[in-house]
Parts: structure tokens; sequence; C-alpha cells
């Protein structure tokens, strides 16, 4: 529950989807630290200031799949980010991703065919996004399906594991 994760965009993206009339429930999984805490009472106030009751903070959770396995689309409002596993893992779960633009995402989620990926801090593009894969069951069916295919193919841990010995080796003929 840290600042980087631009959880605020992703509640202003939330808003801009209730005033268009969707139905939906956004949870934001991650522990909130005695640090975050003035930052979490920021997130919520933003929320009340919008009418939003439809944004539910579930903390830390040892196993997030019981709880991702009902997740129609996985949402990623990152500020920074370098690889993030999250997303990662969501892809795994076959999972459409909306993204920000940020670290390795692009690399994996692939524009318009496992997911959308946006600008950092652009909360209308992300509403715009959401609502296209919320709008279509079959091509949010397909972005997962291509999630999936991804993961499997590009961040399995065997395919990891071949990518560092690769390295290494690399290195020591140096």
């Amino acid at each position: 529950m840290s600042p980087v994760k631009g959880l605020d965009v992703l509640i202003r993206s939330a808003a801009k989807l209730k005033k268009q009339g969707f139905d939906i429930q956004f949870v934001v999984i991650g522990a909130i630290y005695p640090s975050q805490q003035r930052y979490f009472a920021d997130l919520q106030k933003l929320a009340a200031d919008l009418s939003l009751d439809n944004i539910e903070f579930v903390g830390a959770l040892d196993d997030v799949r019981p709880l991702m396995k009902q997740f129609d689309i996985y949402l990623c409002s990152s500020n920074s980010e370098s690889s993030p596993i999250s997303v990662w893992e969501a892809m795994a779960m076959e999972k459409p991703v909306v993204s920000t633009d940020v670290g390795d995402v692009p690399i994996y989620v692939k524009e318009g065919e496992s997911g959308f990926i946006v600008d950092v801090g652009d909360s209308d593009a992300m509403a715009e996004r959401l609502s296209r894969l919320i709008k279509n069951p079959t091509i949010r069916h397909e972005f997962g399906g291509k999630a999936r295919e991804i993961a499997v193919r590009e961040l399995d841990i065997s395919r990891c594991v071949e990518r560092h010995l690769a390295a290494y080796q690399e290195i020591l003929s140096l």
C-alpha cells in the first residue's frame, strides 16, 4: 500500500466507470504497514469523496489464487515497477491485464492481444480500456488465454532458469 502503486489512479478510474453505469467491484490486495496508514487513509477519503462503495482493501494474503480466480480482469495502476510479479501471476491465471506502462510490462502484456497498456497516471485511458473488457466477455476470454500462453512460454520458472544459466555462462566466458 504505497504511493508507487498508483492506487489513486485506480480509484479515479473506478469513479469514471461508476458514472458510466458500470456495477463492478474493485479488490485491492496488499499489506498495509504502519508507515502506510496515512496513505491508506488518503485513499479511503478519495474513494469516499467520489462516492465509491465498490472498492475493497483486503490486506495481505498468503495465497492470492483463490481470490484471483473470481476476478475477470487484472489491473496494475503502478507509477513504477521493474518486473511486477502480480501481473505475471494474473497472466498465468488467464486474466486479461490492464496496466500502466511500467518496467517489463510491455514486453509480456501484448497491447490489444493479452491486455492493454496505458500511460502512467492516465485514469481516463485506464477506465476506457477496462470498459472495453467489461463490455466484451469474448475479448476478455481471448486476452486471458493469450496472457496464459505468454506466461507459460516466457515466464515459467524453467524459462527463467534457462535465461539465468545463459547469462552466467556468458559472464564466465568473458
